[in-house]
């Protein structure tokens, strides 16, 4: 009933311009009423065909629309050849696709987190056994203390950059900094760190090169790279270099370290979640989730990140920033 109320000026027009035709016919002069009866009424079988055909359509979206189905039922509009329902057919698909694809991105970004948090968990529980274990020993190493210590701030540091990063457009602020400064800050704050481990970096990097950037967000990745870098590197090996190299369009910002390597099969994975690779298995602090926010930090800022290394030659951490 409704369906024919939508459809009563279009079925008025239809009648008009019909009687209107039938009349400019009777004063034309043709006055055999049977065929014009006959006429009215085939107008009339084919038009209430075409009315209700639009109804089953329409009866048809609405039920699917008015409904709560499961997406397999809007396959029946295959079956219709209208335009309409081609059209809505590609939209529900298309949606569909679209919301299917961001929910299974939410899945594995919560599956991931999940065992990120599990790994992360049994992994500080290490260093707070050691110090309880340092606490009951009156005569306990302070250093020894302020390095489990250190493991935790590391951890939770990490940890709370990890739940950041899903709001990073919120957290995001664009600004003109020396580069020169950022790293050494960043050499600050891990300074005990260094020093425990004898490491002695080396910057070269020019006092005057400003770049636009995140400075809290690439002071984090920069952060994590230095912390690979020394982790990785042998107790006979001092040395640390960081500096940039100019090109055409970026300032590629480079860690060099000469530490144990990477080994070649696992360079291609080392930016995947948790992956450790056989290095990272003889470390047992070794979340392999470090160099995977490395790379989604360096992805937000729009830069790229690129690994080189040589098993027992080192390696060497390339970031390449744009100019502005």
């Amino acid at each position: 009933m409704k369906h024919i109320k939508r459809q009563l000026g279009l079925i008025f027009c239809i009648y008009f311009f019909l009687l209107l035709f039938f009349i400019l016919i009777w004063l034309d002069g043709y006055h055999n009423l049977t065929i014009l009866l006959y006429g009215f009424l085939l107008s009339t079988v084919f038009m209430g065909l075409f009315i209700s055909l639009g109804w089953y359509r329409r009866r048809i979206l609405n039920q699917l629309f008015d409904q709560k189905r499961s997406f397999k039922e809007f396959h029946q509009l295959k079956q219709d050849q209208s335009r309409l329902s081609h059209d809505v057919y590609r939209l529900m698909d298309a949606q569909y696709r679209y919301f299917y694809d961001k929910l299974k991105k939410v899945q594995l970004e919560r599956e991931e987190q999940q065992h990120f948090i599990y790994r992360w968990v049994h992994q500080m529980k290490t260093p707070l056994s050691v110090i309880e274990l340092m606490l009951q020993d009156e005569d306990y190493d302070i250093d020894s203390f302020r390095e489990e210590t250190d493991k935790l701030h590391k951890g939770l540091n990490l940890a709370l950059s990890m739940s950041r990063l899903e709001a990073f457009q919120n957290d995001f602020h664009i600004e003109t900094i020396s580069l020169n400064s950022l790293i050494k800050s960043v050499i600050n704050d891990q300074k005990e760190y260094l020093i425990r481990q004898a490491i002695f970096p080396k910057v070269e990097i020019d006092e005057n090169l400003m770049i636009q950037t995140d400075k809290k967000w690439l002071a984090f990745a920069i952060d994590q790279l230095l912390i690979n870098s020394v982790k990785y590197t042998t107790e006979a090996e001092t040395r640390l270099d960081i500096f940039t190299v100019e090109t055409s369009t970026t300032y590629e910002l480079t860690i060099k370290d000469y530490g144990v390597g990477i080994a070649s099969q696992d360079i291609k994975r080392v930016f995947d979640p948790f992956f450790t690779g056989k290095m990272g298995r003889t470390q047992h602090e070794a979340t392999g989730m470090g160099l995977y926010l490395v790379k989604k930090v360096i992805t937000q800022l729009d830069y790229s990140i690129q690994i080189k290394s040589e098993i027992n030659q080192g390696t060497v951490v390339s970031i390449a920033i744009p100019k502005h």
